[in-house]
């Protein structure tokens, strides 16, 4: 039922004679993208594409677009793209039509570039970026954690490793 609804949104959305109405269509296809990648990834990654190319600018279709590529084993195609968000001040930035959350900017992007580091074997990296994370959360003990593991593979194990 919510993928109908969102479609529902995006039918309407696609065609309002508003730009910020039009806009707020991104959050649908956001939200459709991001069901359907635990669903099914190829599904999602399809979705992904067809938002991104409706929102070239939009961050949060971006992000979702780079879950969606992860998903699929398309990891270091979205290093780049992390890494672009990763670069914008959340606390200057502004769209004339969209309100982002700041994680999209620092925790969220930080987070899935980590794991992409991780995925491939680049552990040094990965703990580079869960660290990254930990930055900008305040319960950032997960993160922490992350980046510890991760540190102490970089390191051949020689680390102590956190359990729990």
């Amino acid at each position: 039922e919510a993928a109908e609804q969102f479609r529902a949104a995006i039918d309407l959305s696609r065609h309002h004679p508003d730009a910020k109405q039009r806009t707020d269509g991104a959050n649908a296809w956001m939200h459709l993208v991001r069901m359907e990648t635990g669903n099914d990834p190829g599904q999602a990654f399809a979705l992904a594409e067809t938002a991104r190319s409706l929102y070239p600018d939009h961050k949060a279709i971006a992000l979702a677009w780079a879950g969606a590529a992860f998903a699929n084993g398309m990891g270091d195609a979205v290093a780049p793209l992390l890494e672009d968000l990763l670069m914008i001040d959340a606390e200057r930035f502004c769209d004339p039509l969209v309100a982002y959350d700041k994680r999209i900017f620092g925790e969220w992007a930080a987070d899935l570039l980590g794991a992409v580091h991780a995925r491939a074997g680049r552990f040094d990296e990965a703990a580079k970026w869960y660290t990254r994370a930990a930055e900008s959360v305040f319960d950032a003990e997960p993160y922490r954690r992350k980046a510890q593991a991760f540190a102490a593979l970089a390191d051949g194990g020689s680390r102590n490793v956190p359990t729990g």
